[in-house]
């Protein structure tokens, strides 16, 4: 299947889809940035952020209350956002 621009891809299951328009977009903006070093940077912070989200979400620490679990999913998720907002700041 070849994408087409403006085009999402979706990775198929047995019971879910994930929507990749969104990271299309934000790589797309990395991408036409002029500043290459900045959208490095941009890059790794948000691989980095959204990393700790997913290692959050998929090894919950049966330790841990379920409260101080669901701050800590809060607080990761609240740091994608700030990222995912900067680099949509720089979208043309």
């Amino acid at each position: 299947m070849v994408k087409k621009k403006g085009e999402s891809h979706t990775i198929s299951s047995l019971d879910a889809q994930i929507d990749t328009s969104e990271l299309d977009q934000i790589m797309e903006i990395l991408e036409s940035m002029e500043d290459e070093k900045l959208a490095v940077t941009l890059l790794k912070k948000f691989n980095d952020a959204s990393a700790k989200v997913g290692m959050l979400l998929r090894n919950r620490d049966p330790g841990m209350e379920n409260s101080d679990w669901k701050k800590s999913c809060d607080k990761a998720q609240k740091e994608l956002d700030q990222i995912v907002a900067e680099i949509f700041s720089f979208d043309k």
